[in-house]
């Protein structure tokens, strides 16, 4: 990669339409402050508090910040936020590649009929059908690198906190882009249900795999 391919991939990177590579965009805000360690057998990409952004458009918008890669001889691992740790090899895969298999769990129909039972309001019903979609790609990325293969109690109770936290943030970022009325009732949407229909969902969900 010549200098100046270099210098168009930070432009993009640092822009409001980002980086494409490989069916989604990488986007920072600026500065983006990373530390580079090496031991030996292994090199460290350490990004700080200002995380990148992988974003990838399907029926939804799903974005996955990238905390750390490690590179070893013979192959490296991600480290995103919310996530637990994404192993990759060299030979025919990217370091992101594991977001070009994102698919929806069979099990998904019969937890939309227990959202049409639970939730009568449209609001809450639609917050309950987005809060399930992301949960479905959390932990279809997850299921796919291996991350439920024997998750005990504590593995489980850590999973399910990386799961909700990933589906909340995204859901409320979601929600600011939509007026709801008066500032109490934003307030209560963005603090009180959708942290509420996320447990519902991810519990319902999660026991599938567990």
């Amino acid at each position: 990669m010549s200098p100046k391919e270099i210098s168009e991939v930070l432009f993009k990177i640092f822009s409001d339409e980002g980086f494409s590579v490989n069916g989604f965009k990488i986007k920072s805000e600026s500065p983006l402050v990373a530390n580079v360690y090496n031991d030996g057998e292994r090199s460290t990409i350490s990004f700080g508090t200002n995380y990148p952004k992988a974003e990838i458009t399907r029926l939804i918008t799903l974005y996955a910040y990238i905390e750390q890669l490690v590179f070893r001889k013979d192959g490296g691992t991600v480290r995103l936020k919310n996530f637990p740790d994404i192993s990759f090899g060299y030979d025919k895969s990217s370091i992101l590649d594991f977001l070009d298999h994102l698919t929806y769990a069979g099990h998904q129909c019969q937890i939309e009929e227990e959202i049409k039972e639970k939730y009568s309001d449209d609001t809450k019903r639609k917050i309950a059908k987005d809060c399930l979609q992301y949960a479905t790609e959390w932990a279809t990325i997850v299921s796919q690198s291996g991350g439920f293969c024997e998750a005990g109690p504590s593995k489980r109770k850590e999973l399910k906190r990386q799961c909700y936290n990933f589906v909340v943030e995204n859901v409320r970022e979601n929600a600011k882009e939509k007026k709801y009325g008066s500032v109490i009732l934003t307030y209560l949407l963005v603090f009180i249900i959708i942290p509420a229909v996320a447990r519902f969902i991810i519990v319902r969900l999660l026991e599938k795999y567990f």
